[in-house]
């Protein structure tokens, strides 16, 4: 996901002293252009969404909005069009939560973890799974202390997972939320509100968005709240959307923003689409809605930028069985920075992320003896670069021998790497500072293609005793993502 640089500088000032400003600035309206797929996801409501490597996930869920649960796990590769199935999760269930992430008890390795849910009697489950892509099968990791269905779950910076709110087995929605560790769930700080049937999302600055839903006594909410990962001692009130929604899907996207889609609402279903702007702190309405009105639908942004709709039920009773896109729009020349991550987020094929969440804790770049490190950027590139591309290497204490970066170009699922340009030279004692990295061709036109930098050393150490994080921006990009 790609954020305005106005939120970036909300890490250096204070994030409540931005919270508060933001109302007074004026709001970018948000425009996504929703279209159908070739994806076939049947007839699923209250399934769950999740992203990988270039690769769309859609878990469980009620076939047919019947009472029944599936354990259907469906693959949907961006790069190939192509549709298959994953094993299936050993508990079947609705109303749960999927992630993607980055695993690091047994080996640094991409998963996806199945949490919560209900059965088919409509009872909340605590279990959690775990698939490991690397021996394609399932395994159990400790459950929730508190089975809970309709719950949202996000993956933050810090390594946890955490599950928040949803329905508990008095059938209320509850305020609570738990944090797994990887090892073990641990009590986190309470929501200021019960929710259930809302969505969250994990965006800049290391901060979860919770976002309507149902109460304890079945209202629908409009208000959100977030949760600060730095602060981490409670959640706060924060800007509602213009109306009440529950079973909706949520993303965020290439374009920046925050995106909700459709769900049900005191008057009934919806089909408005609303966006939230992290940079101004502004709720749209946004000019595209769904083709139909729709709800227990779930969205997720893939790596091409592009969010995912997948399952749902319409306002007829009838159900999609495609999955639709939204795509953000194109945009004039324009610059996109990539920040360089290193165990705080999922790897995109293989390598560290680049994206424009903030690393919690800043990178920290040690080079060694013959060291190579590489990063891929999230989301994809589509566009003409026609300005410059370069590294900012915050060195604070700086001695190497013969250092170099260079730029790739892949397909979404790594393949057809090409490399972009390359520069070398001796680094020597310093302060840090910017590298250029020239293009092998100018101008460069890439069509949904993922980037990857790769900073090799024959000799050298850096102290970034800053802690500011490394980065690569990219100017005079004309296309998508749009932001800045």
């Amino acid at each position: 996901m790609n954020l305005p640089s106005l939120t970036r500088a909300a890490v250096a000032t204070g994030f409540l002293t931005f919270l508060l400003a933001l109302p007074t600035l004026a709001a970018t309206p948000p425009d996504l252009t929703i279209s159908k797929t070739g994806f076939e996801t049947g007839a699923i409501t209250s399934g769950a969404s999740a992203q990988l490597n270039g690769h769309v996930y859609f878990a469980g869920g009620h076939p047919k909005g019947t009472k029944a649960v599936t354990n259907q796990v469906t693959d949907l590769n961006l790069e190939t069009g192509k549709v298959s199935a994953l094993p299936p999760m050993p508990t079947a269930r609705a109303g749960l939560g999927l992630l993607g992430f980055l695993y690091t008890q047994n080996g640094v390795q991409d998963v996806l973890v199945a949490i919560g849910g209900e059965d088919a009697n409509g009872n909340p489950v605590g279990a959690v799974e775990m698939y490991s892509f690397k021996t394609g099968s399932w395994i159990s990791l400790p459950s929730m202390t508190t089975p809970r269905s309709y719950l949202a779950v996000v993956g933050g910076s810090d390594n946890n997972i955490y599950a928040i709110g949803g329905i508990d087995a008095s059938g209320h929605s509850v305020a609570t939320m738990e944090k797994f560790n990887q090892t073990s769930w641990l009590p986190a700080p309470d929501l200021t509100v019960p929710r259930s049937h809302f969505g969250a999302v994990f965006a800049l600055p290391d901060t979860i968005y919770a976002v309507g839903g149902i109460d304890q006594d079945g209202v629908m909410l409009s208000s959100s709240e977030v949760f600060i990962l730095t602060d981490a001692n409670s959640w706060f009130p924060w800007l509602p959307m213009s109306s009440p929604r529950a079973d909706f899907g949520i993303a965020t996207a290439g374009d920046g923003f925050l995106h909700v889609f459709g769900g049900r609402s005191t008057t009934g279903v919806l089909n408005s689409v609303e966006g939230y702007n992290f940079g101004t702190g502004a709720w749209t309405a946004e000019p595209e809605t769904l083709p139909a009105k729709e709800q227990f639908l779930a969205g997720i942004e893939g790596l091409d930028g592009n969010v995912y709709l997948l399952g749902g039920e319409k306002g007829n009773k009838t159900f999609p069985l495609k999955a639709a896109v939204a795509a953000p729009p194109s945009a004039a020349s324009h610059s996109v920075v990539f920040f360089l991550h290193g165990y705080d987020l999922p790897y995109i094929n293989g390598n560290p992320e680049a994206n424009e969440q903030i690393p919690l804790n800043g990178t920290i770049l040690q080079l060694g003896l013959l060291q190579t490190t590489s990063w891929t950027a999230f989301p994809a590139i589509n566009g003409t670069i026609a300005g410059a591309v370069t590294v900012n290497v915050p060195t604070t204490l700086g001695l190497g021998v013969f250092s170099s970066f260079t730029l790739y170009s892949s397909d979404l699922d790594g393949t057809n790497q090409e490399q972009l340009g390359t520069i070398s030279g001796v680094l020597g004692l310093g302060l840090g500072g910017t590298v250029t990295i020239p293009l092998n061709t100018s101008p460069l036109v890439l069509k949904n293609k993922v980037l990857t930098l790769s900073a090799s050393v024959l000799v050298g150490l850096n102290l970034n005793l800053s802690g500011e994080p490394m980065y690569l921006t990219i100017n005079g990009l004309t296309g998508t993502p749009t932001n800045q």
